[in-house]
């Protein structure tokens, strides 16, 4: 990876960083940095992967926004993933920090977000000796078509709406379950590995001695990987949430032109591809999202 900025970056463990990886995502990337400069994220280290839109000029423009180019083709087999570009960067950058680890199509939510400041939030986590903080990942979609969800104002104006049902609009309208817990935020060490997605985080049990050995695991392990049972009680006992917003007008132009970058399989690209006409509300299933308050009736699905 190249970096293309030259801006400073301070050796300060006390911030708070988000990691990213983003290709023609120049749609989603002032609300995305908005919202999560607005709940107190302090830095955003974001690789771009491509973008043939104006993405690097939009983020030259924030001072605490480092950037990196990232001219390898996504290959989630062979290890030249989202996952393994943003590790290469954590190990750099993010060793002693809280992280970040998000999609450029999630917004991340907490309990109480509204008022307190994510710093608040993860210096009462590591009070309490916790380390990782999972997240529901809620499919947020308009009460139009697809292919009539024009982003226009905030995201969550544009898509407002969620099901409260353990996998969300996907099954109801869709008819397929996917991964729908992540662990987005950590204490990162070095010793840590991502999964693709960040669905899980893996700490292997050998001595950073043996430091060549996880990097070697890293180049071969590209999985999603559950919490040693030994790390498991470092979980904290607060949820947060991904409100997610791939459901709208770009999706199809998306998969068209990077379907090869999506983590789902090959029959739901096709199924995602050809639902521009289909309308994901249901006034008997769709609310409409009123805040961190909501995240309670998601409890009994989190794990």
């Amino acid at each position: 990876m190249d970096r293309v900025d030259q801006k400073p970056i301070p050796n300060d463990t006390e911030e708070v960083r988000l990691f990213m990886v983003g290709i023609d995502s120049a749609h989603l990337i002032p609300h995305i940095l908005k919202h999560h400069f607005d709940i107190g994220v302090d830095r955003v280290f974001y690789i771009d992967n491509n973008s043939k839109d104006n993405s690097i000029v939009l983020l030259e423009a924030y001072e605490n926004v480092h950037i990196w180019s990232q001219k390898a083709k996504f290959d989630q087999q062979n290890n030249k993933s989202g996952a393994a570009w943003v590790e290469e960067l954590l190990i750099k950058h993010g060793v002693g920090n809280w992280c970040l680890l998000l999609d450029l199509d999630e917004l991340f939510v907490f309990p109480g977000y509204e008022n307190t400041s994510i710093r608040d939030f993860v210096r009462r986590q590591q009070d309490r000796g916790f380390e990782y903080v999972g997240a529901r990942h809620i499919d947020m979609y308009s009460n139009r078509k697809l292919k009539d969800t024009i982003i226009s104002g905030s995201l969550l104006e544009s898509c407002p709406y969620y099901d409260r049902s353990e996998y969300g609009c996907r099954e109801r309208v869709l008819g397929f379950r996917s991964f729908y817990q992540k662990t987005p935020l950590v204490l990162y060490k070095s010793s840590m590995i991502l999964a693709t997605g960040y669905h899980n985080i893996s700490v292997p049990g050998f001595s950073m001695k043996k430091f060549t050995l996880n990097i070697i695991r890293r180049m071969l392990l590209r999985k999603p990987v559950p919490l040693t049972r030994n790390e498991k009680h470092k979980r904290s006992s607060e949820t947060g949430a991904l409100l997610h917003f791939k459901l709208t007008s770009n999706l199809s132009d998306f998969i068209l032109h990077h379907g090869d970058n999506m983590t789902d399989s090959e029959v739901k690209k096709v199924m995602y591809s050809s639902i521009e006409d289909t309308n994901f509300y249901d006034k008997n299933h769709s609310v409409a999202y009123r805040g961190s308050s909501d995240l309670k009736y998601f409890e009994q699905f989190t794990s």
